[in-house]
């Protein structure tokens, strides 16, 4: 039964229990960049963004708020995420699109280009 089907109130109850459910969580840890940090993506955020500092790509330095754009997971398959459950809930209850969402972000070092590639495969032992 979807919470759609149980009314506004148990909805309601639903998702808080579910966000409550999340925040317990605390913080957790994304699903490993897929590509490397690299230049041509540093060079497309730039020009989107409308940020002329010369000094990401002199450096080799991605700006922070781009660790999203390799962590975040595609439309295609991906991996189970911690709020999956709450995006289903939400979309049973008609809540179907995301106007705005607040992060809070930590950066604890500079993203350098090059980083975050995927680990080698496991060889045979």
């Amino acid at each position: 039964m979807s919470t759609h089907d149980r009314g506004e109130t148990g909805a309601h109850e639903e998702l808080m229990e579910l966000a409550a459910k999340q925040a317990a969580l605390g913080e957790v840890r994304g699903a490993p960049a897929a590509d490397p940090v690299n230049e041509p993506m540093i060079r497309h955020w730039l020009a989107a963004m409308g940020d002329a500092n010369p000094a990401y790509l002199a450096n080799g330095v991605a700006p922070p708020a781009m660790a999203q754009v390799w962590t975040m997971q595609g439309l295609g398959p991906r991996q189970p995420s911690p709020v999956d459950e709450v995006m289903t809930a939400l979309n049973e209850a008609g809540f179907t699109g995301v106007v705005a969402t607040n992060c809070d972000h930590t950066y604890h070092r500079p993203l350098h280009v090059g980083s975050g590639s995927p680990p080698p495969p496991a060889s045979p032992t």
